[in-house]
């Protein structure tokens, strides 16, 4: 629901447990707590939604923030993707290295489970550092490459994996793309994210929801690798960073 004062949403939203919530959720929540009601929004590689469809209340969240927002544009490889995303206003086909926006154009950029993908990663946070307005913002999360089952799955050839991660997270195959790794450690967002301009004021390690269930003893070899990790290893990174004002 939307603070009527503010215009914003409350950071704690319905669904998350009183604890720390898994990745996917905290995503949602940071990224709400950013919305009000003059937020123009670029999300990179946006698919066919804004957040994760099976978190709770999904859709309504989205059309919130669809309402609520000035602007929202997204931007995907995917043509068939991005014109089946319901909750943007703006659609686009194109590389996250090379925006067809103008100089500080957004007041804030997303890219959820985008940044393992992409080849050039210091190209995009550039590019995000051109289009945010000073001080706006970009919110972003990805995999954490000291996370032992990412490590492993990072050596694994795209034509080996691309079944596997179909079937260990029974999603479809072509919704599956190869992963490129080349920003997925904290040391590397921040060495990144200053060559581009930007600074960090969130970097958080993470776990995200299970999703190995597909192969039992995989998902059980997860379960056993969470109990006993120290935090730098979770399995996600959660990141907020920000254009200098001035």
């Amino acid at each position: 629901m939307i603070d009527s004062q503010s215009g914003t949403y409350p950071l704690r939203l319905p669904g998350t447990s009183q604890g720390q919530p898994h990745a996917e959720a905290a995503y949602r929540n940071v990224l709400c707590s950013l919305v009000n009601r003059d937020t123009e929004w670029l999300d990179l590689g946006c698919g066919r939604s804004l957040i994760r469809d099976w978190l709770p209340g999904a859709h309504d969240v989205q059309m919130q923030l669809r309402h609520t927002c000035k602007r929202i544009a997204g931007i995907d490889l995917e043509k068939a993707d991005v014109d089946r995303n319901p909750y943007i206003h703006e659609a686009y086909v194109g590389s996250v290295e090379q925006l067809p926006f103008a100089d500080r154009s957004f007041s804030l950029v997303t890219a959820q489970m985008v940044v393992e993908h992409v080849s050039a990663p210091l190209a995009m946070l550039k590019e995000c550092a051109r289009v945010l307005v000073p001080g706006g913002h970009f919110l972003f999360i990805t995999p954490n490459l000291k996370n032992l089952l990412i490590a492993a799955a990072s050596i694994v050839p795209d034509a080996i994996k691309r079944p596997l991660t179909s079937l260990a997270q029974m999603r479809d195959a072509n919704d599956i793309f190869p992963t490129r790794y080349r920003m997925n450690t904290s040391a590397a967002i921040e060495k990144t994210l200053s060559l581009a301009g930007m600074t960090p004021e969130l970097i958080e390690h993470i776990d995200g929801f299970p999703d190995l269930t597909g192969l039992p003893f995989v998902s059980l070899v997860e379960r056993l690798i969470r109990a006993i990790q120290p935090q730098t290893c979770r399995s996600d990174l959660l990141v907020l960073a920000r254009k200098p004002a001035s």
